[in-house]
């Protein structure tokens, strides 16, 4: 190749991108006419996406119109070279830093002016030069915080009112604070930078500062030199103006040693004067959980320390054939004593009977007042040894002998149950000996019973009825089934009872004598009554679109009689398309005299529903309380209507409370009504409605709706007692 042919082709086989433009005198802007193959490579733009357009389209927007406007002045005073660095655009918009050189030359013949411009990568090289501008700006931070550093140090060493050193790795002292020599040394003024640990040590032995220097000068000298250079130190020293400081060193990286002196001359008193309170402490702790876990009247252990100990007996380990039993007693007749006699005869007996179980179950585990006249004996047993049934047994025969009391004898006599590991567990131990006692008393006084298998199968049944219970409340599987009340006269269905049922997922549909007394135990027969109460009146609601709806009666139980929500749930009711009626159990509100009842029931009628009186005749009924009540409706209890077919005294009896209701101008309803027989003669003593399984027996809405005629006449306005 000559040396023509190499300055032709140089501009391609330069490594730096090179770019020809060319602008028209009367064109704005210039247009790129020629690229070399490092153009495509350094932009990633090819010939065809390139040729043509302007030669700023390599140029980040950032210093474009700064580039531009030099460019021009440049030209313009006739200067063709022109050199800048500049941050350029790839083809996908990411920023190239470059070094550009642009010549430009004036062509007449084309009208107009050529520019070549050579642009190189410094990318890289602007990249480490700022790592190194940052690298070195970073040194320097560092450097002037070390410095800061090391200022505040010394400030904070010197600030210090205890004496403080630093020593080299040969020990040699660095630095130490002002109030180094005045402690150590007994004088003040500085000690020299650079002296050797021996020299400072030699001058501390004779300074008269160290008690235990004091006639050993060389002995002390040579040991704390030893232990110094040892390390690290942890010394409590006595000075002789009796102040005691603390001495500590600990090492660090660089080899240096730093030496810390604290006072502690008013800690070593405090400490003394806490250890003297916390002796007091102690004896008061003492004294108050002697308190605390005894009987004040008795000083048997209480509640508390019986727990504390039947926890520990249920942690420790134990044979498979050893347990623990729990005896609980329960005098048969104190509260007459008390009554009659009053609190100190009380008192009296139960301390005297107090001593009398210590010295019974004396190789008891313990024996515990838990209240009133309840004592706990706890004891250990093997499995199938009788001993806790004999203590029991010991502990009726001596209670049962009477107690002197000022020149009488009082006589109470106890029951005892009595419950045992395994069968009862740890945590159900007192409760099941508490079941266990209720027997005993229900077989009458002076009585031992034990809890047994069948009272755990019992407890176990109730605790599984009682999860269902919660789950089907949490399911929504309370229905309303209802029962239909007849008119006596024409016959047509009046009224629809609404009674709970059970949708049971496994047992199918349950009466409320499955679930009753477990709901109440649990104290959820309110939530049970209230779904029952909405999805009645949702059911019926609409159910009855070619006639007056029949009035819809809902129990309603004691706990919601007088609770929050009873006007609420009469306000809901009222919106019934039927006449609605809340059937009180007679034992709710003939034992309830207060005015505020009376207003509640008042307040229930303003809501638009009326009260009727469930089972009448069943409770403590009189006829002064029904005046008082003066409820709309009352209902004859079935055990009174069930034997009218038959027994004419038990029909003057039905007849008698028709009339009481006739001359109150109450309605009465007759439920029972189990036989033709029944229907005919209730009707023929004045019953206006009847109700029982002669008629239907509690069925869903729509099986009576397929089966009974509905219609009811509508009622006057329901007014209050008081209105």
């Amino acid at each position: 190749m000559t040396l023509d042919d190499f300055l032709q082709n140089f501009a391609y086989l330069s490594g730096d991108a090179i770019g020809v433009s060319f602008r028209k005198w009367e064109d704005e802007y210039a247009r790129i006419v020629w690229i070399n193959p490092a153009f495509t490579c350094l932009f990633g733009y090819s010939e065809e996406e390139i040729l043509g357009k302007a030669p700023q389209a390599t140029l980040h927007p950032d210093p474009l119109d700064e580039i531009i406007e030099v460019a021009k002045d440049r030209f313009d005073s006739g200067d063709m070279v022109f050199n800048a660095e500049a941050y350029a655009r790839h083809k996908d918009g990411s920023a190239i830093w470059v070094s550009m050189s642009v010549a430009a030359a004036v062509s007449n013949e084309s009208r107009g002016r050529f520019s070549a411009a050579i642009y190189r990568d410094l990318t890289a090289l602007k990249t480490r030069e700022r790592r190194a501008e940052k690298a070195v700006a970073e040194n320097a931070a560092l450097l002037d915080e070390a410095i800061a550093a090391q200022a505040r140090l010394l400030n904070a060493i010197n600030a210090m009112p205890d004496p403080v050193a630093i020593w080299d790795k040969e020990f040699r002292l660095v630095t130490c604070n002002s109030a180094f020599a005045p402690r150590l040394l007994g004088r003040d003024g500085e000690v020299a930078v650079g002296t050797p640990v021996e020299d400072v040590l030699s001058e501390a032995s004779r300074g008269g500062q160290f008690v235990d220097a004091i006639g050993r000068e060389e002995a002390w000298r040579r040991q704390a030199i030893a232990e110094l250079r040892a390390g690290p130190i942890r010394h409590r020293t006595e000075y002789t103006d009796g102040r005691v400081f603390n001495a500590n060193s600990h090492s660090a990286p660089n080899g240096d040693t730093l030496v810390l002196t604290m006072d502690v001359t008013e800690l070593e008193r405090q400490r003394a004067k806490l250890e003297n309170y916390a002796a007091q402490l102690e004896l008061a702790n003492d004294d108050i959980r002697q308190q605390a876990l005894h009987d004040d009247l008795t000083g048997m252990p209480n509640r508390r320390l019986l727990t504390e100990r039947l926890t520990a007996l249920a942690r420790q380990e134990t044979g498979w054939d050893e347990g623990v039993a729990a005896l609980q007693i329960d005098f048969d007749r104190f509260k007459h004593i008390n009554d009659t006699m009053g609190h100190a005869a009380g008192d009296h007996v139960l301390i005297h009977v107090a001593g009398r179980l210590k010295r019974v179950a004396e190789e008891a585990e313990l024996v515990a007042r838990i209240g009133g006249d309840e004592f706990i004996v706890l004891t250990r047993c093997r499995l199938g040894d009788v001993g806790p049934e004999r203590l029991a047994e010991r502990i009726v025969a001596d209670l049962a002998r009477p107690v002197p009391f000022r020149g009488k004898e009082l006589r109470i006599g106890a029951s005892v149950g009595v419950a045992r590991t395994p069968l009862s567990n740890f945590d159900d131990l007192l409760t099941d000996a508490d079941i266990a006692l209720y027997k005993a008393k229900d077989r009458g006084r002076a009585r031992v019973a034990c809890f047994e298998q069948d009272d755990a199968d019992r407890m176990r049944a109730q605790k599984v009825l009682s999860d269902d219970i919660l789950r089907g409340l949490e399911k929504s599987e309370f229905v309303p089934f209802f029962q239909p009340q007849l008119d006596a006269g024409s016959d047509r269905v009046v009224v629809l009872k609404a009674l709970a049922r059970w949708r049971h997922p496994t047992r199918g549909i349950l009466g409320p004598d499955a679930f009753l007394s477990a709901a109440e135990e649990l104290n959820v027969l309110h939530l049970i009554d209230g779904m029952i109460f909405d999805k009645a009146l949702d059911e019926c609601q609409g159910a009855f679109p070619y006639g007056d709806s029949p009035g819809l009666a809902l129990n309603v139980g004691q706990s919601r009689v007088m609770g929050p929500n009873i006007l609420k749930a009469a306000k809901a009711a009222s919106a019934y398309s039927g006449p609605v009626a809340f059937e009180l159990l007679e034992t709710i509100y003939l034992d309830e005299g207060e005015e505020a009842f009376l207003m509640q029931l008042d307040a229930i009628r303003d809501a638009g529903v009326t009260i009727e009186v469930d089972d009448f005749g069943s409770g403590r009924a009189s006829i002064v309380a029904l005046q008082k009540i003066s409820p709309d409706r009352l209902k004859i209890d079935r055990r009174l209507v069930a034997p009218i077919v038959s027994d004419k005294r038990s029909r003057r009896l039905v007849r008698s409370i028709v009339d009481i209701g006739h001359a109150l101008n109450i309605g009465v309803t007759a439920e029972g009504v189990e036989t033709q027989a029944h229907s005919e003669i209730l009707a023929s003593l004045g019953c206006d409605r009847l109700q029982g399984y002669h008629i239907a027996r509690p069925a869903p809405l729509a099986d009576l709706i397929a089966r009974f005629e509905f219609s009811y006449p509508r009622p006057p306005r329901i007014t209050s007692r008081l209105a």
